[in-house]
């Protein structure tokens, strides 16, 4: 999953106005908080990187959230576009790294851990937040469409 996440990551970046190397480890290193087990892997993943000063150690946290708990909690109108992208990934990429697309990759999730699950209710705020944002800058970032959606290369 996460070579496939850091491969979508690395495709999309320029398109977006980030650096495809940069994003690209951050895809890699998403889910390192798995280590300390399923239950807060992205907030245990940020304070391990950030204690080892990844500079994007932020957004590592902040990916098991809803982007709508990251704009309330940080008082902001959007979530800054690295998290976007690294949402984008996340919910596009299955558990073997392919690219299945959102609503594949909920289905999957619905499957795993269950429809009352926090983890399938968040994914579903997630993805609904994904296609308007996508929907609403498809003039700004018109070159997404035409990139190749793939996961592992």
């Amino acid at each position: 999953h996460c070579l496939g996440v850091a491969g979508f990551m690395h495709d999309h970046a320029s398109a977006l106005g980030l650096d495809p190397y940069e994003m690209h480890l951050l895809g890699l290193v998403h889910d390192i908080g798995y280590i300390y087990g399923a239950k807060g892997h992205g907030a245990a993943g940020g304070k391990l990187l950030h204690e080892q000063g990844y500079k994007l150690a932020k957004y590592v946290s902040w990916h098991g959230e809803t982007p709508s708990n990251y704009i309330n909690l940080n008082l902001v109108d959007e979530p800054p576009i690295e998290l976007i992208l690294l949402w984008m990934a996340d919910y596009s990429i299955n558990t073997e790294g392919e690219y299945v697309g959102y609503d594949e990759r909920l289905t999957d999730i619905l499957k795993r851990y269950g429809e009352l699950s926090i983890d399938y209710i968040t994914s579903i705020d997630t993805v609904a937040y994904l296609k308007e944002w996508e929907k609403q800058n498809k003039d700004v970032y018109p070159s997404l469409a035409e990139i190749p959606k793939r996961g592992i290369r």
